[in-house]
């Protein structure tokens, strides 16, 4: 795995989501939400792939409850609240849109 100066797998940040009606348009002020995720590695051209973090899964169905690791460590982590990392979906976004929040303890990243 790839690491760059700022970022390192098992980082968890803040992500910029940009509204979708926004992502094609020149604007120069793009409209959106900050969201936790976490790093998972890198692009040859240098962007972050992660993984999304949520607060949601007590309403969820069983088997998306199977795609879900709760993160145990939550000051490590830089979140304060019962939080789960979607593990099946990677995303890819520009190193610009991220802020890092904290990043997943030695006891969770060992396998």
């Amino acid at each position: 795995m790839m690491k760059n100066d700022h970022f390192q797998p098992f980082d968890v940040a803040s992500i910029f989501w940009i509204y979708e009606e926004d992502i094609d348009s020149n604007k120069d002020k793009k409209r959106g939400k900050l969201r936790p995720g976490l790093i998972t590695g890198f692009t040859p051209d240098g962007k972050a792939v992660f993984q999304r973090i949520t607060t949601k899964f007590k309403n969820k169905s069983p088997f998306i409850k199977l795609r879900y690791y709760k993160i145990q460590d939550l000051k490590s982590a830089g979140l304060n609240r019962e939080s789960y990392i979607d593990i099946k979906d990677s995303r890819i976004i520009k190193l610009d849109n991220i802020v890092k929040r904290g990043s997943l303890s030695e006891k969770e990243t060992v396998k």
